[in-house]
């Protein structure tokens, strides 16, 4: 069965790229001892594998600690340290028969709880929470 390509495994295929067009500068920088343990797996591991991806992610690492700002380029790949979600948003009215873009925040109505009419549709609008 054919596997397909990801973004994550483009990610990984760059980060690879990278680390061949500057592999003089890299091995220098990463060590001898981190480039004889995985440059082996990455020129011999299946593409997109666990262990050509884990050893990608040794090499990044050791760029990283060597101090390469954002080592090989996996800084933001999700599970290895991708963003935290975004903060919850407030929760509040929307117009009622989808044909505007007013939004009506809870907090911004203060102590007046009463919910908003939409001005259009003559209608109270509808609360999102």
């Amino acid at each position: 069965m054919r596997r397909f390509r990801t973004k994550s495994d483009d990610a990984y295929a760059d980060a690879a790229g990278y680390l061949c067009r500057h592999e003089t500068d890299l091995r220098a920088a990463v060590g001898e001892q981190c480039w004889a343990t995985e440059i082996p797996v990455i020129t011999s591991a299946e593409p997109a594998g666990d262990a050509w991806r884990a050893a990608i992610r040794a090499v990044h690492e050791a760029a990283v600690a060597a101090g390469i700002p954002n080592g090989l380029g996996l800084g933001s790949l999700m599970g290895d340290g991708f963003p935290p979600p975004p903060t919850p948003r407030s929760s509040g009215w929307v117009c009622p028969v989808g044909c505007c873009n007013r939004v009506v925040l809870r907090d911004a109505l203060g102590a007046d709880p009463t919910e908003p009419l939409c001005g259009l549709a003559e209608t109270p609008m509808r609360l999102v929470e």
